[in-house]
């Protein structure tokens, strides 16, 4: 399992007394954990989080993340994986603003969520063959000089 924390405070004021200052106590953080069940399969569950925040000094968002997911199989020299990405679809954003009394909201995101398909085959030879020992030239003076 692997997992990070973070947090961080912002606070931004204007020349501008139109702006209305903002500041926020901003924290998220990551966390993904891989189990094999079978020595066969692997599972792993990964996700992030970013409590609301603010974007451009002037704009507080709203928090947003992300759940995925996936299940890989290994046979013979083949591996298949299938994965979900942003299972609650939760990345999309959203961000409010204030100048004066015109308030402005903006949205925006991608395809976040998708579901995806890997087949792959490991191509050359499955045993590799250990490296024979070289001398080094200084050590083969070294033995002549001693001798």
């Amino acid at each position: 399992m692997y997992g990070s924390i973070y947090g961080f405070y912002n606070k931004f004021t204007a020349n501008d007394p139109d702006f209305i200052p903002v500041d926020r106590l901003t924290y998220g953080g990551y966390a993904q954990s891989t189990f094999t069940v079978k020595k066969v399969y692997k599972l792993e569950l990964s996700g992030w989080y970013s409590s609301p925040s603010i974007w451009r000094g002037t704009f507080k968002t709203k928090s947003i993340g992300s759940l995925n997911y996936s299940v890989q199989r290994a046979w013979n020299r083949w591996t298949f994986k299938a994965s979900i990405n942003d299972i609650f679809y939760s990345i999309p954003w959203r961000a409010d603003n204030r100048f004066g009394e015109l308030f402005i909201t903006g949205t925006g995101g991608s395809d976040s969520r998708n579901l995806r398909f890997y087949l792959s085959y490991a191509f050359g030879h499955n045993d590799v063959k250990t490296a024979r020992k070289r001398k080094a030239s200084s050590e083969d003076v070294q033995n002549r000089i001693g001798n």
